[in-house]
Order: structure tokens, then C-alpha cells, then sequence
């Protein structure tokens, strides 16, 4: 950490490190490095393992002489001897030296804003706060970004070589370079797209996300027996294990009167909109994102609320990316979308969430309270006259569903099983 950070010269005059270690038995020193690898450091992302695993970082950047502006992610670790207690004492400290380490580096890159609620004795919190921010994405961040699309060759740097092999595939999400892309607009995204500066910021790394996406379909139709290959054995081993769990929650208790439920709320919902299409009232990914961020906090609450009444643990999930709501469209078949079009506006699960349950008889009276959120769908599905009535418990939102889809009565192609619910 210490050589990458010395690398970059808008950082290394800054002692990031003296503070932490002056009542440490070691001093280190870095010599700089040689000027032809001269670096700009990006950004710095915690990681964090389990108990018996690893911890450390990700850091994120280019080299400042070359012609191809390539992203580089730098993964550093630290790992327990096999003999050596994650809680001695000595592994303990060394914890606190990297949490401290990249605290000082977050604060430099990022502001103090960054850490401002961080508890310096916690590793999981700096995590959380780090994935709440996203990447950072302070001036100094944005500024080093923008000097890659001011560099010659970018293109080539995104171009993508059709692997031989079924084990030598990378799905488009794991490559660092459009990892980096959709990891920095995911914080751009936190910071609320209100600024022009910021919607400008975020529009030109779109375009080469969109430019990547297309140079991978195009590289993709050279390589069409691999990719069928490696969805097959993907989707091989994740059905077996789909089957048998959905196997065991047949035998449960009211199933069979969920599923029933479900597809009849499925039927009318498909009956409501009179067979159209259900899609977002913005084509564009920018608009888009923007009204989820504004119907976030409402979407929620009503969630909170409902898995109160139910006994059902509630996992909000962040928002779906903007690089993921790209790949979406690009990906759709050729017969629903014409080239250059981006049209994001069928992505429904841009604000999303899962509620879990023990039992499907939690499960159903989620379902029927949500329905009584409905003001028209509660009528038509006779809500009342089955005892269901949403304001009695509480549940003050009012919805509208839109689709149904109850994935328990007819699982996907590979096997997952759920109910999911648009509105």
C-alpha cells in the first residue's frame, strides 16, 4: 500500500502513515518509484473476510506515462497462519494497522466526510460506510477519472479477447475495468445526481460502459459454442440444488394455498393492464435513477412495516447499478432492440428489496397485506370478505402492483424459486 501510494505525486508528499506508527517498534520509509511507473491512484475500496479468512483492500489505479489508460485493481490481503487464532493478539493489531491504513487513505482521497461515522476500532463498520459511499468519489477521484478519457487508445483497452476455453471465461461484471466504471458510478449515484457537474461526470463514463457492452456482444458472436457451454454448467449444477430445496418447501403447510393466492393476484394484474407491456416511464438510465433515489426511502418503509406484521426478516438491497441497467437492455434479444438503442425503461427492479420467511404461512400474509395496500386490486381480489385489511394493521402506504410473478408454481430455467412482486 505504502509503494502504490508513494507511486502517485499528488499523494506522496503527504505522510499518510507516520500518525499510526508512532508508538510502533518499526519505522518504514518508501522510496519513491522510478518515474516511468508513476502512477494515479483512483480510489480504495475495504474488503473484509470472515473470522478464518482474510481481510485488507482493493486499490484502484492507472499508470500516468502509458498510452492505454488501463484501470488496475490492486488486491491487498492478509491472511492468518493456519496455527495463529484470528483473535490473538498479534493478528489483532495487525487488523487495526490495515483498518488505520485505509482509513487515513479514505480520508485523503475522499474528504473527511468519508469517515466521518466510522468507529476506528471497527473493521465492519469502515466496510459498511465504504459500501454505502461506493467508491470514493471525491474531486481529486473524479478529476484522475476524466484524464482517462483524455488519453489516447481507450478502446483498445475495452476490447475484448474471445477466450478458447469454458474455464478461461470472465463474466462481463468481473472484468476490472467495467468493474471500476460501475463501482464508481454506483457512488456518484449516493451523492444524489443534483449537480450538472456530477450528472456530466457520470454521463461520460456511460458512454464507455455502453461502448464496452457493445464491444463485447460483438466479440461474443466468435465464441457462441463457449458461452453455451459455460451456461450449461452453471445452470447444471444450480438446478440440482434449486430442485431439492423447493422439493422440501412443497410439504410445507398452506404451499399449495400461496401458490393458488399468487397466481390468481398473477392473473388479475395481467388482466388490469390489458395485456401490455409493463415498463418505467423513463427510457433514459440518468431520469431513471434519479426517481429511485426519490421513492427509496417510501419503498422502505412500507417493507419495514409489512415484515413487522408478518415475521419476515426484510434485506434491503442497494440500488441496481447503472452499469447493470445498461448490460440489461444491451443484452436483450435483437428482435426487442435496435442498435444504439439504450432504452432501459422495461429494468422494474431498480429499487429492490427480498423479504425472507421461516414458513409459507408468513409468506401468504405478506402477500395478502400487500394486496390490501392495493386500493382496486384489494376489491377485486376479495380481500375484505377474507379478513384482510392493511389500515387496521398499520400499513398506511398505498401501492398499485403491476405484475406478479410467482416463480413457486413455475420455478425459472435453472431452477429458482420465489414470488416476485413489481408495484
Amino acid at each position: 500500500v505504502r509503494v502504490v501510494v508513494a507511486g502517485d505525486p499528488e499523494l506522496s508528499e503527504i505522510d499518510v502513515f507516520t500518525p499510526f506508527e508512532k508508538n510502533s517498534k518499526h519505522k518504514w520509509t518508501t522510496t519513491p518509484l522510478q518515474e516511468e511507473h508513476s502512477i494515479q491512484l483512483l480510489s480504495v475500496q475495504p474488503s473484509y473476510g470472515s473470522p478464518n479468512g482474510w481481510f485488507g483492500g482493493d486499490l484502484f489505479f492507472s499508470f500516468r506515462k502509458s498510452n492505454l489508460p488501463l484501470i488496475i485493481r490492486l488486491r491487498v490481503e492478509l491472511r492468518p497462519q493456519q496455527n495463529v487464532s484470528y483473535y490473538s493478539p498479534i493478528f489483532r493489531q495487525s487488523e487495526r494497522s490495515v483498518f488505520e491504513t485505509f482509513r487515513r487513505l479514505i480520508t485523503l482521497i475522499g474528504g473527511a466526510s468519508a469517515v466521518e461515522k466510522i468507529n476506528e476500532n471497527d473493521m465492519n463498520t469502515l466496510l459498511v460506510e465504504s459500501f454505502k459511499k461506493g467508491l470514493v468519489t471525491s474531486p481529486l477521484v473524479v478529476k484522475n477519472v476524466i484524464r482517462l478519457f483524455e488519453r489516447s487508445q481507450l478502446e483498445s483497452i475495452l476490447r475484448v479477447r474471445c477466450p478458447s476455453k469454458s474455464d478461461e471465461f470472465v463474466p462481463i461484471g468481473d472484468r476490472p475495468t467495467l468493474q471500476f466504471f460501475k463501482t464508481f458510478l454506483k457512488g456518484m449515484v449516493k451523492l444524489g445526481l443534483q449537480q450538472p457537474s456530477s450528472i456530466a461526470v457520470v454521463e461520460t463514463v456511460i458512454e464507455v460502459i455502453k461502448r464496452q457492452l457493445e464491444l463485447d456482444i460483438e466479440a461474443s458472436k466468435e465464441c457462441t459454442d463457449l458461452l453455451v457451454d459455460v451456461y450449461k454448467q452453471t445452470r447444471a449444477a444450480h438446478k440440482r440444488v434449486y430442485q431439492n430445496i423447493l422439493d422440501g418447501i412443497r410439504l410445507q403447510l398452506q404451499f399449495r394455498e400461496f401458490v393458488e393466492r399468487a397466481d390468481e393476484i398473477e392473473r388479475l394484474c395481467r388482466d388490469r393492464k390489458q395485456h401490455t407491456t409493463v415498463q418505467q416511464q423513463h427510457k433514459d438510465v440518468v431520469p431513471l435513477m434519479q426517481e429511485a433515489l426519490s421513492v427509496e426511502h417510501a419503498h422502505r418503509s412500507l417493507l419495514e412495516a409489512l415484515a413487522l406484521k408478518t415475521g419476515g426478516k426484510l434485506r434491503q438491497t442497494e440500488l441496481k447499478g447503472i452499469g447493470r441497467c445498461l448490460e440489461k437492455s444491451a443484452l436483450l434479444p435483437p428482435e426487442q432492440r435496435q442498435t444504439g438503442d439504450w432504452n432501459v425503461s422495461g429494468v422494474l427492479d431498480v429499487v429492490r428489496a427480498a423479504v425472507e420467511f421461516d414458513n409459507m404461512t408468513q409468506m401468504l400474509f405478506f402477500l395478502e397485506l400487500l394486496i390490501a395496500s392495493d386500493p382496486e386490486l384489494c376489491v377485486e381480489a376479495k380481500s375484505f370478505e377474507r379478513g384482510w385489511d392493511a389500515s387496521a394493521v398499520e400499513v398506511t402506504h398505498q401501492t398499485k402492483i403491476w405484475r406478479v410473478k410467482n416463480r413457486f408454481g413455475l420455478p425459472s430455467n435453472g431452477g429458482w424459486a420465489d414470488c416476485m412482486i413489481n408495484f
